[in-house]
């Protein structure tokens, strides 16, 4: 259970965005409290000077100052909203991952889904359910960053050139279909879309081998979303310390040169989405 923190909270600046417990608990036994957009949770810091000052440099979806409640050794940085839903818009979303960002270039974080929006007695529970396990992901992502990497064929050609080359080698597809009854040639037609899924899928794991083989050498946490569907083969996420981060995009480019029929590309650094375990609802 997470206990309450009685931090001082003296500076008029700094009191008004940093919540204490008490004052946030007040604010939720109020009827007409408001609700709150959830950004993101950060280690309490030490001092609140500096998160007071970043907070009121950035404006939330509701075009209104974030601010923070630390509880105890975690942080919860969210804005008030009188809405107990947020707008699903390409615009919010951008202005979302963009706000993720900017605290993620100051502190290490988890961040919220988009569009949660909860009261500030369901909050608190949230967070006394979840204490162990925030606590246990913010240590694990502390000081690392993320990449993801997109691996498309260069062309839906090569792609079907690739796959047909090995089919050709199963002489199974060479037989002649001329005197094939039309059940045997329908059956014949599943068993070769079938076959053409799993060489695709194989050409896929090749290179997902190929991935993980490279970057052997660097500390990093490696995830593949193996898609293998039209175009795009795979994607790969990498987490690891920024300052890896020269080295990492130094192998990519390396590797992206050596795979003439393939096209990698890098993006990030982001905050670690996609290795957060811990399911916030």
């Amino acid at each position: 259970m997470i206990k309450s923190k009685q931090i001082p909270v003296t500076d008029e600046k700094i009191n008004q965005t940093i919540f204490s417990y008490n004052n946030f608990i007040n604010v939720g036994n109020n009827k007409t409290s408001p609700f709150y957009q959830i950004y993101a949770i950060i280690p309490t810091p030490n001092s609140l000077n500096h998160l007071s000052a970043l907070l009121n440099s950035i404006k939330g979806i509701h075009q209104s100052s974030l601010l923070a409640l630390p509880l105890n050794r975690v942080t919860v940085i969210l804005e008030a909203t009188n809405n107990k839903t947020v707008s699903f818009s390409k615009k919010n979303l951008i202005h979302y991952l963009e706000t993720i960002e900017n605290l993620f270039a100051h502190y290490s974080l988890l961040p919220f889904r988009f569009g949660m929006v909860l009261s500030p007695l369901t909050l608190i529970d949230l967070i006394r359910s979840k204490e162990s396990e925030l606590i246990q992901n913010l240590t694990f992502i502390s000081q690392k960053t993320e990449f993801g990497l997109k691996v498309f064929w260069q062309s839906p050609e090569i792609r079907d050139k690739q796959i047909t080359a090995r089919m050709s080698k199963n002489s199974f597809f060479l037989t002649s279909s001329k005197n094939l009854t039309t059940s045997q040639q329908y059956l014949i037609k599943k068993v070769h879309k079938h076959r053409y899924i799993a060489y695709r899928e194989a050409i896929c794991e090749e290179v997902a081998a190929k991935i993980e083989h490279s970057i052997s050498k660097l500390n990093v946490i490696v995830k593949h979303e193996k898609n293998c569907s039209d175009n795009l083969l795979l994607e790969t996420y990498f987490l690891l310390n920024g300052k890896q981060s020269d080295k990492l995009r130094q192998i990519i480019l390396e590797l992206g040169n050596k795979e003439k029929d393939l096209q990698l590309i890098l993006t990030g650094p982001w905050p670690p989405f996609n290795f957060i375990n811990v399911t916030l609802k």
